[in-house]
């Protein structure tokens, strides 16, 4: 078994890992097209000529912010449709937007109402600086 990177003729080899732990989790999961411009590239693992992992390595972005201005973080929560639309037309899928505990109640009703919602997954990081 070797790691290389996927061609687009991998791609239903991906799709059929992918489909097999949908089926294996019992939930649909998302999975991008093999050339949709998020996603910086793709790795699988082949196993005499047959795909039995796949990983990917997609753009995100992290939303930051601080302060402790009222006024400003409202106004600034006007701004989030147009973040949106502008981040979307830059090829990316996802905005994590990464909150502290200590001030998760006094931002998350707001956050929800411009769309970013809590996510069920948990989160790992690597600080690469």
């Amino acid at each position: 078994m070797k790691w290389r990177a996927a061609t687009a003729e991998d791609y239903p080899g991906i799709q059929q890992c992918h489909h097999s732990l949908e089926a294996e989790l019992g939930l649909e999961l998302d999975l991008p097209a093999f050339d949709a411009p998020a996603i910086l590239s793709w790795l699988v693992a082949d196993r005499a000529g047959e795909i039995v992992q796949f990983a990917a390595l997609e753009r995100l972005v992290e939303f930051r912010m601080a302060g402790c201005d009222r006024e400003a973080l409202k106004e600034l929560m006007t701004l989030a449709p147009e973040i949106m639309r502008n981040t979307k037309a830059a090829g990316v899928r996802f905005i994590h937007v990464c909150v502290p505990p200590e001030v998760e109640k006094r931002i998350a009703r707001k956050l929800k109402k411009v769309g970013i919602h809590r996510s069920t997954s948990v989160l790992y990081a690597a600080d690469l600086r």
